[in-house]
């Protein structure tokens, strides 16, 4: 790898993490600007689409419309690590230590916009790839609302295959979980705490019995290589209760579902719901309310994808040998995009780690190993 283009990406990631640009914290204009400029001083024709506040950047490159297109994505928000802990290194300067870049998002996913771009350019400029890339850099991921991502989806040409830009050089991964997002209220009969009268009902008590049914729930789900971690549910939210000295009416939760490949959502609702009729049928005044707020199948691609299998043969001759096959505990843009018929690999890059938590940092040198691989995997994929 040319020592230019190196620290070219090293830059481009540095500038990317001193924009500060976390999930329902700052706005993604900013960053999309930023971007949309660096794609214009590269000669290509950006454009910024969706909502002002929450802009999504994309770029068609076309050399040969008759061949082949790879879409490379990767999102512009970022966790909100900052409020978790301290940081030892500043999360928005992008300091180098030891071979390591830290910032705010460096890993997931600053360090890949960067890298595509460039990669991009220079494959444009290579004439040797003749085919074609689409850039797109979505807005809104990280919170899970992928606003941005259904935004690009009816703007994307017609693809081949989709690179998430999620990092990681010890394995590929080519699925995801998909998750099934709930809202449960239970609702009671308020009263003061001191009251003599039992007419009074408590929702919070009501929501503990809930909890404790729900959380030691387990799905039957069937024996899978790639989801072998299963499905899970977790309680991530909670609120109830007005005042110290008021029964509680009302205790609100939100519950996240993750999912393998044979759960649909009708299933997953029909079991939740059947524990929470256990409770109801005990107490005559258990009353509750539950709302689905998001459901996103699980999804896979074939292992025996074309591209997967140029992408395992440039792996070994670069680092020895190929990469397990796995699929990925949490969702992405990857599981809307792969309903469109998008092969995906959800996760393969650079050595990183603290992924949205303090110090997220990745590997530099790592960069050059990836940045080969997959130019030359790119070139092969479109030779064939």
């Amino acid at each position: 790898m040319d020592e230019t283009i190196f620290n070219e990406i090293i830059d481009f990631t540095r500038s990317l993490v001193r924009i500060p640009s976390r999930t329902e914290k700052e706005s993604e204009q900013v960053i999309a600007e930023f971007i949309f400029r660096k794609l214009q001083e590269f000669g290509f024709n950006p454009e910024i689409v969706g909502p002002e506040k929450q802009p999504s950047v994309i770029c068609y490159i076309e050399k040969n419309p008759d061949n082949k297109t790879i879409w490379l994505e990767a999102p512009l928000d970022t966790s909100k690590s900052t409020e978790y802990g301290e940081w030892k290194y500043p999360p928005f300067e992008g300091v180098m230590e030891d071979g390591r870049m830290y910032g705010c998002g460096i890993a997931s996913c600053k360090i890949a916009i960067a890298m595509y771009c460039i990669l991009a350019r220079e494959l444009s400029r290579d004439k040797n790839f003749t085919g074609n890339i689409f850039l797109a850099f979505n807005s809104d991921e990280q919170c899970g609302s992928l606003t941005g991502v259904r935004e690009i989806i009816p703007r994307a040409p017609k693809a081949d295959v989709c690179l998430l830009g999620y990092q990681g050089m010890d394995e590929i991964a080519i699925g995801a979980r998909g998750w099934l997002r709930i809202h449960l209220q239970t609702i009671g009969k308020t009263a003061h705490t001191g009251a003599r009268s039992s007419g009074s009902t408590n929702a919070i008590h009501m929501m503990a019995r809930v909890i404790n049914a729900l959380s030691s729930l387990r799905f039957k789900v069937k024996k899978d290589t790639f989801f072998w971690f299963g499905p899970s549910i977790h309680f991530t939210t909670i609120r109830g209760g007005v005042a110290m000295n008021i029964i509680p009416e009302y205790c609100r939760v939100n519950i996240d579902i993750r999912l393998v490949l044979d759960q649909s959502d009708e299933d997953v609702l029909r079991q939740v719901k059947r524990e929470i009729e256990k409770i109801q049928k005990r107490d005559k005044d258990f009353d509750y309310q539950l709302d689905i707020i998001q459901y996103q199948p699980a999804y896979l691609t074939s292992p025996t994808d074309s591209f997967i299998d140029l992408l395992q043969e440039t792996v070994k001759d670069k680092l020895g040998s190929r990469l397990p096959l796995v699929a990925s505990g949490h969702g992405s843009a990857g599981n809307l995009i792969s309903e469109i018929g998008v092969p995906i690999i959800n996760a393969f890059g650079v050595i990183a780690g603290n992924e949205h938590t303090q110090d997220e940092w990745i590997d530099v040198e790592s960069i050059k190993t990836v940045y080969e691989i997959l130019q030359k995997t790119f070139i092969k994929f479109l030779e064939k």
